[in-house]
């Protein structure tokens, strides 16, 4: 074990070279630009001021054109740098115990590990904005942990099995003001002649780095850039971003528990949000169309604005979700008119809640929970949701496959909004759903809508009342919209039933039958196709009111028995059968030939209507 101590500044304090001068003793070299067996090397509890670079290299410097450069088998280890706990930062939790932060003259990286293989970097916070200022005194660090590699030619330069755990990294300023006067990126693995933002030209290759039960406050948490070739785990991490919490770019990662809220979050200690609209663009996991494999489970995301998952273009790998909860914001976040904070308190002005300033531009909708374009395999499974009650301004979900499969199962689950569609695009893909499928809450009307540019397209959907006692209606709508087909679950009945407008009524419609039973007698079910088995009185249910309109019965004969069709309130109610003048009361009666039937509705208060009949039937008087 080697401990950091002043040994180079001369009173000053421990700075980025009295590491890299630990490192020099810790380390053994097997080149010039070469470090191995380096060990742990311990930086002491305190607040550390660098006013440059931590190089975790061979020589101490950037990457040149020298082959081989790197550092092996070291863990440069802090007295505690935490995991978040209560939605607090670790070092307002008070679990930093050492603490570097930047005053450099220029935007540079924190820490910068190249061509690093089996290193661990554990128990610190990384402060970038040292001043706390934004831009206007000291550039904050552009970068937390900058982790690169170069394979390109005969460099050999991989970065191979690095671990950032329980590190606290901060990239924001002491108010919104601030913080949107540059970005910062909490960790970022790149090619070692990075510029900008990716994609990157050089191919560079970051395997199997680990990001564990550490706490991300950055305008973008995770970037994953170019060549990262595989194996990336980010583990119970913590982030608050504003542009993005992870972005995929050429690399396959798995995501795994942890809990994420944007920047824009009302509640936290200085009460404010973005300082800009919310973007389409600002996304929690932001994948582009050259990104592998990427799994995302055990999760919950809470944003005020963006998206949940984003797609850059169109992905010809796969992407699984799995128990995960999304959670994002619709148009106006908290019901502020505007969301800008200058650093001073809360404003009330246009804010019933207090958590608004009223200086700035408004939020403009630009939100969904996800919007996801593929080739390949996209499986979800999770707990959808907006914040607040709001409203999306577009396509809450927004699903648009090319040629590959869609999954989106089980407990997906959309509640309380009330304006949104969920979409499906009609290119060619396969949904399977085995289980409950897609379910949607609204407190006014749903609408899921499955649409096909050729109209050719035959989509079959499973519907359940979930025991439930009340109609359901599903309207299916012709290509004019005209002569619409509702498809009924009653529910109180456990039948359903398939319904269409007669010609020239707005009220009345002609049901047909889902079930079948046989009955010696006795009062009969409404919608029901009844097999009588025995001489008895079979009695109408109540056509007593604009209720029970539409209601529909057929009775069929089953034996040589006589079926004596009555009314539930002979005092009111009339059966009509063509060529028979029944009176108010009188009953129907069947001749006692087996197959004959009669089916009826009631299309009128107080009135059964036959309109179909087989044998004959004859006026049998008041009901004795």
């Amino acid at each position: 074990m080697t401990y950091v101590y002043d040994e180079v500044g001369g009173g000053n304090g421990i700075d980025q070279d009295d590491i890299m001068a630990a490192l020099d003793r810790a380390c053994t070299n097997s080149t010039a630009q070469l470090k191995v067996q380096c060990g742990e090397i311990v930086i002491p509890a305190g607040t550390y001021t660098l006013t440059d670079t931590v190089f975790l290299t061979g020589d101490e410097a950037a990457p040149s054109a020298t082959t081989n450069e790197g550092i092996w088998s070291f863990h440069l280890r802090g007295a505690g740098g935490g995991y978040s706990t209560q939605g607090k930062t670790a070092a307002q939790s008070g679990q930093c115990k050492t603490i570097l932060k930047w005053d450099g003259s220029s935007a540079e990286p924190m820490i910068h590990v190249h061509g690093g293989r089996d290193g661990i970097i554990s128990g610190m916070c990384l402060l970038l904005d040292g001043d706390q200022d934004g831009t206007t005194g000291t550039p904050p660090a552009s970068v937390g942990i900058l982790i690169t590699a170069d394979t390109t030619g005969s460099e050999n330069e991989p970065s191979v099995g690095m671990q950032i755990k329980e590190v606290s990294i901060n990239g924001f300023s002491s108010s919104y003001t601030n913080s949107n006067t540059h970005t910062s990126t909490c960790i970022l693995a790149a090619p070692d002649d990075y510029s900008g933002d990716p994609p990157y030209a050089t191919q560079s290759q970051v395997d199997d780095l680990s990001v564990i039960e550490s706490d991300l406050a950055c305008h973008r948490g995770v970037v994953l850039a170019q060549g990262n070739a595989g194996g990336v785990m980010l583990d119970g991490n913590r982030f608050s971003y504003e542009d993005m919490g992870v972005w995929v770019e050429d690399s396959d990662v798995t995501i795994r528990g942890g809990y994420s809220v944007t920047r824009a979050d009302a509640n936290e200690s200085d009460g404010g949000a973005e300082a800009t609209a919310c973007q389409d663009t600002d996304a929690f996991l932001y994948i582009d169309a050259n990104a592998d494999h990427v799994g995302f489970y055990d999760h919950r995301l809470e944003a005020d604005c963006g998206v949940g998952i984003l797609t850059t273009g169109v992905r010809d790998d796969q992407t699984i979700v799995m128990n995960v909860e999304l959670a994002v914001g619709g148009a106006d976040a908290y019901g502020c008119t505007d969301l800008y904070d200058t650093g001073g308190p809360p404003q009330t002005s246009g804010s019933p809640d207090g958590y608004c300033d009223s200086d700035g531009t408004t939020v403009n909708g630009q939100n969904a929970i996800i919007d996801y374009a593929h080739q390949g395999l996209f499986y979800f499974v999770g707990f959808l949701g907006i914040r607040n009650d709001e409203i999306f301004a577009n396509d809450a979900v927004y699903l648009h496959p090319g040629t590959g499969r869609l999954e989106f199962c089980e407990r997906s689950n959309i509640d309380s909004w009330t304006s949104g569609t969920f979409q499906v695009s009609a290119d060619a893909y396969s949904q399977e759903c085995t289980q409950n499928g897609l379910r949607l809450e609204a407190s006014s009307a749903p609408e899921i809508r499955l649409t096909s540019s050729t109209g050719a397209d035959q989509v079959a959907i499973t519907l359940s009342d979930n025991g439930s006692t009340t109609d359901m209606n599903f309207k299916v709508d012709d290509s004019t919209g005209d002569d619409n087909t509702y498809l009924t679950i009653d529910g109180a009945n456990e039948a359903i039933y398939l319904l269409k407008p007669m010609v020239g009524s707005s009220t009345a419609f002609i049901r047909a039958p889902a079930r079948v039973l046989e009955s010696a007698g006795g009062f009969m079910a409404s919608n029901v196709f009844y097999v009588a088995t025995a001489t008895a009185d079979y009695t109408l249910p109540s056509c007593a009111d604009s209720t029970n309109i539409g209601a529909y019965q057929k009775i069929l004969v089953g034996d040589a028995v006589t079926a004596s069709i009555v009314l539930k309130d002979p005092l009111n109610e009339i059966i009509k059968y063509p060529g028979l003048s029944l009176g108010v009361g009188d009953e129907l009666d069947s001749s006692g030939s087996a197959g004959d039937y009669v089916e009826m509705y009631c299309l009128q208060v107080n009135t059964w209507w036959v309109v179909n009949n087989v044998g004959t039937f004859a006026d049998g008087g008041p009901d004795d």
